[in-house]
């Protein structure tokens, strides 16, 4: 850790050993050495000019640690160890707000910011790539409640239009957040999906995909999209069709392993005729007395894999 921390950070001299509360949060660096996010802004050759003291490292890794210490706010860092902080990134102390209010102004005028998220999603995929290409989709609404006029959104909570805007995020199989999109016109996840696409495929390669999301993100146009960019999905089935019950006697049991243990389901497949996209494969699972319709465009995927990759959306929440 010491021999990573010279290298991101060249320090003055110091003591040999510094007490420090907050020396738990110095396995960051473990973390960050392997994202490449000193890195990533040398790649982007940001530069925050000549500094004495704390120069691009330092402030990178002043923003890091305040995060990673639940620092709610700029002014947070006025109530910090002054030492304790300062050992994390080879200071005497932490910078004042005054300096660190400056130094991050100057930081986010010198780069892109979206960028920035490419190039950090790029080096998190690589260094733990996603699990069979399977990507969840999501929306969730974050209401405002400031002066600023903002568009209204439907805040499922309460069940009313509220003023506030909706994040898109992605995550993979264990639940793992990738990224997210911000949408202040509050778009629907459909509208959204092709967006979120182009950016997974900036990472994804030669690496097949497939999105799984809720009845948020069901539109025959989508899916007509999706067909043609040879892009897998499983969603749910929405509207008049997914009421529809079928007698227990055809559904029959499939199972599939997952992480150690083995998962049964029982399934009655069928094709559901979409317009626009033609006949979609279906998969009605029985729960009790529920029967849930799955929609997939993966016709080799096993039935209980299809099944159980859908249940796994969970994970999000």
């Amino acid at each position: 850790t010491l021999e990573l921390e010279k290298e991101v950070i060249e320090s003055p001299p110091m003591e040999a050993t510094v007490a420090s509360r907050y020396a738990g949060a110095m396995l960051l660096y473990v973390g960050l050495a392997v994202l490449g996010l000193w890195e990533a802004f040398q790649e982007l050759k940001v530069s925050l000019g000549r500094a004495v003291r704390y120069d691009l490292n330092r402030v990178v890794a002043v923003v890091a640690f305040g995060f990673a210490l639940r620092f709610g706010s700029m002014e947070r860092f006025k109530t910090a160890l002054q030492r304790d902080f300062g050992a994390l990134i080879g200071t005497p102390s932490v910078p004042t707000v005054r300096s660190l209010r400056q130094r991050i102004g100057e930081l986010a005028e010198s780069l892109d910011g979206v960028t920035l998220n490419r190039i950090m999603f790029r080096n998190y995929i690589r260094a733990e790539p996603i699990w069979e290409g399977v990507y969840y989709l999501d929306g969730h609404f974050c209401p405002y409640t400031g002066e600023e006029p903002t568009a209204k959104g439907w805040d499922a909570k309460r069940r009313l239009a509220r003023p506030g805007q909706t994040d898109m995020y992605v995550h993979d199989v264990t639940g793992r957040a990738l990224f997210f999109m911000n949408c202040p016109a509050n778009d629907h996840l459909s509208r959204v999906i092709p967006e979120l696409l182009e950016e997974i495929r900036r990472v994804a390669g030669e690496q097949p995909i497939l999105l799984i999301f809720d009845r948020g993100g069901f539109s025959s146009r989508l899916f007509s999209y999706l067909d043609q960019q040879g892009v897998g999905y499983i969603t749910f089935l929405k509207g008049r069709l997914a009421k529809r019950r079928f007698p227990v006697e055809k559904f029959e049991k499939h199972w599939y392993a997952f992480e150690g243990r083995r998962w049964v389901y029982q399934i009655y497949e069928k094709g559901t005729r979409l317009r626009g996209v033609g006949r979609v494969r279906t998969l009605v699972v029985l729960h009790g007395e529920a029967q849930m319709p799955v929609l997939t465009n993966r016709l080799q995927m096993p039935a209980a894999k299809v099944v159980h990759l859908r249940g796994l959306r969970w994970r999000q929440e």
